[in-house]
């Protein structure tokens, strides 16, 4: 994914609400502190307001943003031309 999870462990009181409710199991517990695998998020964000004490924080990656839209072999994403669908909103 696009961004990189932190958890500031000298704020962290190990209460575990973030590996309880995380559905997508970025936080463990590892001696004694919790981790995070942000290879695993799925950018919820729903850790943030969950934590009591504000310890985590989501760090969003522009590169990795950047790096996704230019595997195209297009240097900038372009918008689709809007096609005709042939219906006519007035004879409905």
């Amino acid at each position: 994914m696009g961004v990189l999870v932190k958890v500031d462990s000298e704020k962290c009181t190990l209460c575990k609400l973030c590996v309880e409710y995380c559905p997508a199991y970025v936080f463990v517990v590892q001696n004694s502190s919790v981790k995070a695998d942000s290879s695993r998020c799925i950018e919820c964000y729903g850790c943030i307001p969950l934590c009591p004490v504000q310890a985590i924080a989501i760090e969003v990656l522009e590169g990795a943003l950047v790096d996704f839209a230019t595997k195209s072999g297009d240097e900038k994403p372009r918008p689709q031309e809007p096609t005709s669908t042939g219906v006519n909103r007035q004879s409905t």
